[in-house]
């Protein structure tokens, strides 16, 4: 990806397209440290959804974990059986 797109991509979606001018890099090791930094937030953002994606699963997990054990217990204790004798 060439500096300047990378720029403008970065600051964009960022939501900093009117700080560009002022935070461009002026020289080539300015520029690459800069490239890194916006394909290291980008490599962040893709990351993201799988970490957010892997707590849904997490959190669906516990939660009829919680569930289950609550419903045996219930079960298992002395005049708390859902059946009448």
């Amino acid at each position: 990806m060439g500096l300047l797109k990378a720029a403008v991509v970065g600051h964009v979606e960022a939501g900093q397209m009117n700080i560009l001018v002022d935070n461009f890099p002026r020289d080539m090791e300015q520029a690459a440290a800069f490239e890194a930094q916006v394909d290291c937030e980008r490599g962040i953002d893709e990351l993201y959804p799988s970490i957010k994606q892997l707590v849904e699963v997490w959190a669906e997990l516990v939660f009829y974990t919680i569930v289950y054990l609550t419903a045996s217990e219930n079960l298992l204790l002395p005049g708390h059986t859902t059946l009448k004798r």
